[in-house]
């Protein structure tokens, strides 16, 4: 029994002197532990300022041999990072002037759409409203001219169309009589009417209103190799009508729409010449002008446009006035 209790003292106070032993070293190791969270935690906070707040990151103080190499690694990788983004930085300050010319360019071709839109619903408004107001002139025009005969004092003034002097395409409906205020003698006057035109191509039969109008539509429906086809023909059948001069600035701008630049410069330009003072002669300048940009015959360009700003200067041409400086400013017209 003796023996058994003194193997068991002996025992306890060697596990005793053990514990005693081993204290230090694990107190040693906790603190080591400890250092090396702290300097990882700090590590984390340094790279999260540098990230999210663009801050420097502070001087590391030297570490000594016996610690461990996880702090020194931290720090060599938050140096890349911070490379790396400086890198990012660069790339996107590279980028700023490209970003920004394109913007300049999409809004300069937007505005430029924009206009385009306005003018032609402008052109196509107006061209609307004359027709709906002078849907009789044409027919108007192309009825013989009429002669007058003047009476002694108190008599009237009588005016008669002459049968003999009808006008080509046109046909005698019938005769009016007419009072001349000489005791009730009467004349007669003979009424003329259009007689439709029989198509030879593919302009429809009918008057000459109805010709171009139906060579007009279709422009407005953008059927242009059609629309050039019939604008033609018309020309060539009624190349004396008033409505000519419309007939050879639509032509033309069939060939602008579909950058026949060439075609369209030579068509406006006929119809400038041979209508200086028509009701399409400022249009047909302008058009000029823009055609012999797109050719790049600058020198000719900005005298079209020197013409019209110095023929076209009275209010209802403000606005393509306004276009032509735009396009002179384009082109560095002098």
């Amino acid at each position: 029994m003796f023996v058994i209790n003194f193997r068991t003292l002996t025992f306890s106070l060697a596990l005793t002197s053990l514990v005693c032993l081993a204290a230090p070293g694990y107190a040693q190791s906790n603190n080591d532990v400890a250092e090396r969270l702290r300097q990882i935690d700090q590590v984390l906070n340094d790279l999260q300022r540098a990230v999210y707040k663009g801050e420097a990151p502070p001087p590391r103080p030297a570490v000594s041999a016996q610690q461990t190499a996880a702090p020194a690694q931290g720090t060599g990788r938050f140096a890349d990072i911070e490379v790396r983004l400086s890198g990012l930085e660069e790339q996107l300050r590279s980028m700023t002037g490209p970003i920004e010319t394109a913007e300049h360019k999409v809004n300069v071709i937007s505005n430029r759409l924009d206009k385009l839109i306005a003018d032609i619903d402008f052109r196509l408004s107006a061209i609307e409203r004359k027709l709906s107001a002078g849907g009789n002139m044409a027919a108007d025009q192309t009825q013989s001219p009429t002669t007058e005969s003047q009476t002694a004092a108190g008599e009237t003034t009588v005016t008669q169309r002459v049968v003999g002097e009808a006008a080509p395409g046109t046909q005698v409906l019938g005769t009016v009589p007419v009072e001349n205020g000489n005791g009730g003698n009467t004349q007669t006057a003979s009424v003329a009417a259009p007689v439709p035109v029989k198509s030879k191509g593919v302009l429809p039969e009918g008057t000459v209103r109805e010709r171009y109008d139906f060579a007009y539509g279709l422009l407005r429906r953008l059927k242009m190799k059609d629309a050039e086809v019939a604008l033609k023909e018309f020309l060539v059948a009624h190349k004396a009508e008033p409505l000519a001069d419309n007939a050879r600035y639509w032509l033309g701008e069939s060939y602008f729409s579909r950058r026949d630049y060439t075609q369209a410069a030579a068509t406006f330009f006929e119809a400038y010449s041979k209508s200086p003072k028509g009701t399409k002669a400022r249009d047909n300048l302008f058009k000029l002008g823009r055609s012999l940009a797109r050719m790049d015959q600058k020198d000719d360009a900005c005298a079209s446009f020197d013409e019209l700003l110095a023929k076209f200067n009275e209010p209802a041409d403000k606005a393509i006035r306004n276009r032509v400086m735009v396009d002179r400013t384009e082109l560095g017209c002098q």
